[in-house]
């Protein structure tokens, strides 16, 4: 089970409609939406409510694999505006250490540190680092998770809203700001789950890379890319020394409409039908 864990519900909201979430009526003390191999937690703004919505969740799940942090953050660079960033480093207040991700993860955005503070910061705080985001529940979720599952297993991916100066959000804004990176997410998690799947390891780098070009390319769904590793990996068994390049030969460079999307997937699937591979 992959755990993603947002601050507000407004982040959540398209990641729920994109992965076709359900709330889960018999937990009343978390906010939980899931599917069968997702589940997704608000916990509230901080610090503290994060960590204990990571610490009751990896307690009564079981089985949890990876963890995903998706929300906003602050930044100073107004360049940034609107980019999502995959952190490499969180750093909480002064006493707390520091939680490094592994950065295993090849994702089309840009590496930033994080800065989790309890009170709002504002952009002429001299001990603000450059180009390093702001928000005030990394450091709860990475110390909480560290507890539970190893550093490569654990990933925050970070949307920044605003220039740390006084603005005002509304629900569907923010929502706007998660929504428009769902891509990203997606990449993101579905790459956490088959780096915990021991059945992709006969695939080598080469072939992951691949995969997820092609996927990227084809704007390929979560339940389309996990069909296409699986297929990717019984292939690799059956054929040790063969190459996967053939399949970028059958992505086109982009798809416009979910159709297009189905009908390259739809061939990608029969391509490893073919006696010759």
């Amino acid at each position: 089970m992959l755990a993603i864990i947002t601050a507000l519900r407004a982040e959540a909201d398209p990641l729920i409609d994109h992965f076709s979430l359900r709330r889960d009526m018999a937990r009343h003390a978390i906010e939980l939406f899931r599917s069968s191999e997702i589940v997704l937690a608000v916990s509230g703004i901080g610090r503290v409510r994060s960590a204990m919505t990571v610490g009751a969740l990896c307690g009564s799940e079981g089985g949890i694999e990876a963890i995903l942090n998706v929300g906003i953050a602050g930044c100073r660079d107004c360049a940034d505006l609107g980019g999502i960033f995959l952190i490499n480093q969180v750093r909480g207040p002064a006493g707390s250490r520091p939680f490094l991700p592994d950065m295993i993860l090849n994702l089309p955005c840009t590496e930033r540190a994080l800065r989790t503070v309890d009170t709002p910061m504002w952009s002429a705080d001299p001990t603000l680092l450059p180009n390093e985001l702001v928000d005030m529940e990394g450091s709860g979720i990475g110390e909480a998770a560290s507890q539970y599952l190893a550093p490569s297993r654990i990933q925050l991916l970070k949307v920044a809203s605003d220039n740390l100066e006084r603005t005002t959000f509304t629900r569907s804004s923010i929502a706007g700001l998660i929504g428009s990176h769902l891509g990203t997410i997606e990449t993101c998690l579905f790459t956490l789950a088959h780096l915990t799947n021991a059945s992709t390891s006969s695939l080598s780098p080469d072939d992951t890379s691949i995969l997820t070009e092609v996927a990227a390319r084809c704007s390929l769904t979560y339940q389309q890319r996990k069909i296409l590793w699986d297929l990717a990996t019984n292939h690799r068994v059956q054929a040790p020394r063969s190459s996967l390049e053939f399949l970028l030969t059958l992505a086109p460079s982009a798809v416009h409409s979910k159709r297009e999307t189905r009908d390259v997937f739809n061939q990608l699937r029969r391509s490893f039908e073919r006696p010759s591979l």
